[in-house]
Formats: C-alpha cells, structure tokens, sequence
C-alpha cells in the first residue's frame, strides 16, 4: 500500500480547552475547518503546540471522533494526527482508532517524554504503532529538546526500511544532519522543519517542508511564502515581525488569545501552569 502526503506545509494548531480545563474538541476541529475554508491544504492537531502530552488518550479519540464528523476535511486536505504516550499501550489505543478515520491522513508519530528509551527501544516503539497504522502517512518526530530522546540516524533508516509508510521526519534536534539523513535514507523522504527558527538555513541543507506554529498567525501568507522560499531560500516573508512576536510570549497563550480574537472561535488558555 501506498502512502504519501502532498502538501510540503502543515500548520501545527493549538488545542481549545474550556475554563474548567477540559478538552473542547469542537472548537478544536472548528478551527481547523476554519483553516481550509481560507485556503490552507493541511492542518496537524495534538501535536506539541497542540500541549499532546497534557491530554489522555480518550481526550486525543474524542479529537478523531469529531475529526470523524467533518467528512469534507477529506477533500484537497490533508489532516495529520499526532500521536504520542508515555505508555505504549495508551499510544497503542489511539493508533487503532486513527487507523479506523477516514478523514485522518498522515501521523506525526513523536516519542514519549521523559522516559528517554533507547534506541532499540525507541525502534520497538515506532514499529509496533506503526504497523498499527498501516494506511497513514507517517512522520517520525524527533524532538529531544522537550523529549530528552534524540533518534540516531541509523534508528531512523532501520525504520524507513522496515516501514513502507514513513515518508519523512520532523527534525528539531540538530539540523545540520539533515544531508545526512537524506543520504542514507534507503528511499526518497522529506525532512520538516518544526517551526519557522533558522527555516532559510534548514531549506539550504534539505529541508523541504514545514510544520508551521507562525501560520496560525497568517495561514495563507505563511503557506504561498514557504514554497516560495524552498524555490529561493533569499525570500523574505512579509509578516516576519509578527512571528518573531510570538518568541516575546508564552507561546500556547499568546497563539489561542491572538485566534480567539482573530476568528471569534474560543480557544480557551493552556492547562496549568501554562498561563498561570
């Protein structure tokens, strides 16, 4: 079976949360809606700025369930799920359900914080969800800046090997592998920047698709200047200063005020101690 993911830009959301801190996944989903009415061709959700690991899996089944009802995410979009767990088992039960949607197209499958695995067992990880999800483009997520896990290269080519749906990584960690990453890759993969950080310097050794925080801000904008820039990494986009606002900030509080404001869909705040 064949997998792929088109669209080499992907706009990592915020979750919404009630008052009370509970999940609101119909604003969630409400606001991805939102993001392909203007235009945008992917959305990815429960990722980091989604807070991934402040939910449980029930809360993160209960965001493909409403997924689910949105049936028209499923034309010219592309809607990427995160999953990640501490406990295998719990990213187990979210796979099958992610495995079932009809709407969900591609995984950004990130490693368990704090836990620091090792390698192989990181592997075991990524195979056994993996082959759970047999249908879904998958992205591997390295980020051992929050994780305190960093996947070796040659984790990483094992696994593109053993597992037909993997068609790239989102690298956070040391970027200047990238060529690297490439070179030994046994087949064609594609590298995500995390973010909009040093995105120039990444396009110029490989990087050749985003997962973007500074689109929520300006979607579309963000989105037509990306695939300008890996055409012509000297392309300065437009809006920058509002971007680098979002470093002045904390991130989740300030992106879910500037939406709420912005599209009149509630976002809520973080879970504490985010925004206390």
């Amino acid at each position: 079976m064949t997998t792929e993911l088109h669209a080499p830009y992907h706009i990592a959301m915020p979750t919404a949360f009630n008052a009370d801190e509970s999940l609101n996944a119909v604003n969630t989903i409400k606001y991805m809606c939102y993001l392909k009415a203007q235009g945008v061709e992917s959305a990815m959700v429960s990722g980091t700025t989604g807070e991934q690991h402040s939910m449980t899996a029930d809360e993160k089944i209960a965001l493909v369930d409403e997924i689910d009802r949105h049936p028209e995410l499923a034309d010219d979009f592309e809607v990427i799920f995160g999953v990640a767990s501490i406990r295998e088992r719990e990213a187990m039960r979210l796979a099958h359900r992610v495995e079932e949607s009809p709407v969900v197209k591609g995984v950004l499958l990130g490693f368990p914080p704090y836990i620091q695995p090792t390698q192989d067992e990181a592997y075991q990880y990524v195979m056994h969800l993996g082959q759970a999800m047999p249908s879904k483009a998958l992205i591997i997520y390295n980020n051992p800046e929050q994780t305190g896990f960093d996947i070796a290269v040659d984790t990483f080519t094992r696994l593109v090997a053993a597992l037909p749906n993997i068609v790239g990584i989102k690298e956070t960690g040391d970027w200047h592998r990238a060529p690297e990453l490439l070179q030994k890759a046994p087949r064609k993969i594609a590298i995500y920047a995390g973010g909009e950080h040093f995105i120039a310097d990444k396009v110029k050794v490989g990087y050749t698709r985003i997962s973007s925080i500074g689109g929520n801000l300006y979607p579309v904008e963000m989105q037509d200047w990306f695939k300008q820039l890996v055409k012509d990494p000297t392309v300065k986009f437009a809006h920058q200063d509002g971007v680098d606002e979002i470093d002045h900030h904390q991130l989740y509080v300030y992106l879910k005020d500037q939406l709420t404001q912005k599209t009149g869909i509630d976002m809520g705040r973080g879970r504490a101690p985010i925004g206390d």
